[in-house]
């Protein structure tokens, strides 16, 4: 479940431009994540976000440990 997203624009992206998107985790805890994005027109980035997320179990509504 995601819990924050943070985005930072810093260019706009042009209509035949060709965007890349790229992921990754910067922290996992017990029963949290942090995870860190951009997207990218060739060398220059065009988007910075942080996003917070936590495990849960969907039946009981309550945090669960990270899976292995």
């Amino acid at each position: 479940i995601l819990t924050a997203t943070q985005i930072a624009y810093k260019r706009p992206i042009g209509l035949y431009d060709e965007p890349v998107g790229f992921m990754w985790s910067t922290h996992l805890g017990r029963a949290s994540i942090k995870l860190e994005a951009e997207i990218r027109v060739g060398n220059t980035v065009c988007a910075h976000a942080h996003q917070r997320g936590m495990f849960m179990t969907l039946a009981t509504g309550k945090p669960s440990r990270t899976p292995k």
